[in-house]
């Protein structure tokens, strides 16, 4: 089974920067509008990113974690 899965782990990481570089990130990257949209919207513009991702990650995952919901 272990070559297998070597043979499988070499394909996949063939395939991430191929699927990287030739799939769009949005539609107007390729010319096209966002579905459902009319020809003349204006997309929405993300906000700029605020402070450390990887902190504001972990401590959304702290305070869920304090939760009941999130354990049952």
């Amino acid at each position: 089974w272990k070559p297998v899965a070597i043979a499988i782990a070499i394909g996949t990481a063939a395939l991430v920067p191929l699927v990287y570089l030739l799939v769009p990130e949005r539609p107007a990257s390729i010319g096209q509008v966002r579905y459902g949209a009319d020809a003349d919207d204006v997309p929405p513009v993300s906000p700029a990113s605020q402070g450390n991702f990887l902190a504001h990650t972990l401590n959304t995952l702290r305070r869920a974690a304090g939760t009941r919901v999130f354990w049952y």
